[in-house]
């Protein structure tokens, strides 16, 4: 995937995120229920082709997970 094409999908995701929960000031439990509507905005922007839904939530757990871990050891 090209840099343009990722840089597009991490807008429309933050957008849709800043839109719907006020990101960046929530929690990531928060971000992981906007999850579909992520999905759906980045499906309306025509940037989901070769990609799978499946693997979109399973990245984001691991993300969510990993962020998580690292907020136990920044005190």
């Amino acid at each position: 995937m090209d840099q343009t094409r990722k840089d597009k999908i991490k807008q429309v995701m933050i957008d849709t995120l800043t839109k719907n929960v006020n990101y960046p000031n929530c929690t990531v439990e928060v971000i992981l229920q906007q999850l579909k509507p992520m999905w759906l905005a980045l499906e309306e922007a025509k940037l989901t082709e070769g990609l799978n839904y499946q693997e979109y939530v399973n990245q984001a757990n691991n993300r969510a997970i990993f962020a998580n871990i690292q907020s136990m050891f920044n005190f």
